[in-house]
């Protein structure tokens, strides 16, 4: 955790603009779960099957699948509370 603060720092080095960045993550975490629940199912956050063999959509599933959990730390939400939010697809018999 050290390091992700070390480089919020270096990005954001006006400490009035790294609360409002803090600030605005706490109200997504509160007031819009659907859009942090869609965020996780585009980052693959509740997908269980096997990545992708292709290096390169690898990279892409395992960064999207990052950014997604990391954003939701940053929000204070974990993939269990949002994993009702949405709505299973139907399974074929």
């Amino acid at each position: 955790m050290r390091a992700w603060r070390e480089w919020f720092i270096t990005a954001w080095r006006d400490g009035g603009k790294r609360h409002l960045v803090l600030s605005d993550l706490a109200a997504i975490g509160t007031q819009h779960p659907h859009f942090l629940a869609d965020l996780a199912l585009r980052g693959n956050v509740f997908d269980d099957s096997d990545p992708p063999t292709d290096p390169i959509a690898l990279g892409i599933y395992l960064g999207r699948r990052q950014l997604a959990l990391e954003t939701l730390k940053l929000c204070k939400k974990t993939p269990q509370e949002l994993f009702g939010y949405h709505t299973a697809p139907e399974t074929k018999r």
